[in-house]
């Protein structure tokens, strides 16, 4: 044999003893290393799919998904305020007064759809009939008081409703909440309580409005029925036991957003926030 097939067959020798050995000393991989190797790929695979998709945190549970991969819940439903069944209808008898109770729609009644609004809950809470002179007298009362106390007659928040309520009508059981919507309305009506709720009033779409409508306005809320809300409008004489869409009345509720003798020029009503004033007797 030559040399030269010595030294290949001795070279073929040591590379294969070198393979073997290389083979001998290679780390093994367990089953669970190789289950391992496809979890991180499902976890990557569920992270970069969770920019499209919302998880919630039960379907996290219930597919065994590792607790460390961030997720996003669904916004929770409004939380109920309380265990309570409304009625499906409600009419409150509540005295009815226009803001301008001999048709003057200068501009002191123009603006006075708060008084005549808490003179009808005054009338409501006494049991009292109300006639024109009544309606009128009170109204110049309201207006008077708030020159002095307020240094003019304004468009009023609700605080300020309630604030005038106090003072000058003696109404006690009397406060404002916010946020409000429609089965609160309902809700309180169905208790028997007394509702005023601000709008912007040309939402309201009543017909019967010297046109445009009112920019702010104040309804009395006496009643409900499975289409409509019910109130007694004071912009109208026609504005007794009134009937407003769930939609329309629901669109224009507006508390008055800018601070107290603001002009209607300087304030956007629709900023306002959704706003009643609960009245008990």
């Amino acid at each position: 044999m030559s040399w030269t097939k010595k030294i290949i067959i001795i070279v073929s020798t040591i590379a294969l003893i070198g393979v073997f050995d290389y083979w001998l000393w290679l780390p093994k991989r367990s089953p669970s290393s190789k289950s391992s190797d496809v979890n991180q790929q499902q976890n990557q695979d569920i992270r970069q799919d969770i920019g499209n998709k919302d998880f919630r945190q039960e379907s996290l549970i219930n597919n065994s998904l590792p607790n460390n991969i961030p997720f996003r819940i669904q916004p929770a439903e409004r939380l109920v305020r309380e265990n309570f069944n409304l009625k499906s209808s409600v009419l409150l008898s509540v005295p009815f007064a226009s803001q301008a109770p001999y048709a003057n729609w200068d501009e002191l009644h123009n603006e006075a759809c708060e008084e005549a609004a808490l003179i009808m809950a005054q009338a409501w809470l006494k049991d009292e009939n109300l006639t024109s002179d009544k309606i009128e007298e009170r109204i110049l009362g309201a207006v008077v008081w708030q020159e002095e106390n307020w240094g003019g007659h304004f468009d009023l928040p609700a605080e300020k409703i309630v604030e005038l309520a106090k003072n000058y009508f003696q109404i006690e059981k009397i406060r404002v909440e916010y946020g409000v919507e429609i089965d609160d309305i309902k809700k309180e009506l169905s208790k028997g309580n007394l509702v005023l709720v601000p709008t912007a009033g040309r939402i309201l779409e009543n017909p019967y409005y010297r046109q445009p409508g009112p920019y702010y306005h104040m309804l009395v809320v006496i009643g409900y029925n499975e289409k409509e809300i019910i109130a007694n409008d004071p912009g109208t004489k026609r504005g007794k036991n009134f009937k407003y869409s769930y939609e329309n009345f629901f669109k224009a509720i507006h508390d008055w957003p800018g601070p107290l003798g603001s002009a209607k020029d300087e304030v956007n009503i629709l900023s306002g926030r959704k706003a009643m004033i609960v009245i008990e007797k």
